[in-house]
Order: C-alpha cells, then sequence, then structure tokens
C-alpha cells in the first residue's frame, strides 16, 4: 500500500509541485474557467428570471 501512496505522491508533484511542467496558477485557471462554465448558464438564468418578475409585476 505505501509503494502506491508514494507513486500517487510523486504522480501529484509531477503536476503540480515546485519542478512541474505547468504551474499551480495554470491549474487553479483551468479549474476557474470549468466552474465558471458551468455556473454561468445559472447565473444568467437567474438574472432573467429576475428580470421576467419585474416585467410582469410593473
Amino acid at each position: 500500500m505505501d509503494a502506491y501512496a508514494e507513486t500517487a505522491y510523486e504522480w501529484l508533484a509531477g503536476l503540480i509541485g515546485p519542478q512541474s511542467v505547468v504551474p499551480w496558477w495554470a491549474w487553479a485557471a483551468a479549474l476557474v474557467m470549468i466552474f465558471w462554465g458551468l455556473l454561468a448558464p445559472g447565473i444568467t438564468a437567474g438574472r432573467d428570471r429576475e428580470e421576467e418578475r419585474k416585467r410582469l409585476l410593473s
């Protein structure tokens, strides 16, 4: 089990560690873009719903 944990740790350090090819901020930016892409449609749908509610109550 220790061998698997050590291998996983080395692999992860190669992805986001100090000697990695891709810097940590690039990984963070990619995750932000992915989650923003998932959240943005819900945010715009909420705005549209609020605008529709204001239009109907006016």
